[in-house]
């Protein structure tokens, strides 16, 4: 494909939707990125796509994230973010359970051998983990639904 080679067979104005956290989540599924920049410069290329919207949660304090969404900004996306949260990663979860159910075994085992260890092990359990949450899908149905009656089409890279 080159660079300016048109696949997409739009019909009338398209709102184009981008949820960046669930895109870049592709990255390493694809095995190769997307650049923001790229992909604005090729979706501008339609004339029919009116609007192109970025959600992205962004981490306050964190200067990559924050100068993530300035770049965003500059390049021209009508960027929608919010700071996304820190929330807990429940271990009792199925796929967890049996392999918490061994490790509590071998814990118990080297609690008479090496308790030193076991005690490192139980409290690394013990220790809560967290992960990287900014969910979009209230504002992005809110906007479609906002949206449905100026656009004809809708793209959403989610």
């Amino acid at each position: 494909m080159t660079k300016t080679e048109k696949i997409l067979k739009l019909k009338g104005k398209t709102l184009v939707i981008i949820d960046w956290a669930n895109v870049y989540g592709w990255f390493k599924k694809l095995g190769w990125e997307i650049d923001p920049k790229k992909l604005y410069k090729y979706l501008k290329g339609y004339s029919q796509i009116t609007d192109i919207r970025f959600y992205f949660g962004v981490e306050k304090g964190n200067k990559k994230s924050e100068e993530f969404q300035s770049q965003i900004k500059r390049i021209g996306y009508a960027l929608i973010s919010k700071e996304l949260k820190w929330v807990p990663v429940s271990l009792d979860r199925a796929h967890f359970k049996r392999f918490f159910k061994e490790l509590n075994k071998i814990t118990d085992g080297l609690q008479e051998s090496n308790s030193k260890i076991a005690a490192q092990i139980l409290s690394t359990i013990k220790t809560p983990i967290y992960r990287r949450k900014c969910d979009f899908d209230c504002e992005i149905s809110i906007d479609v639904m906002k949206n449905i009656d100026q656009i004809d089409s809708l793209i959403l890279f989610s």
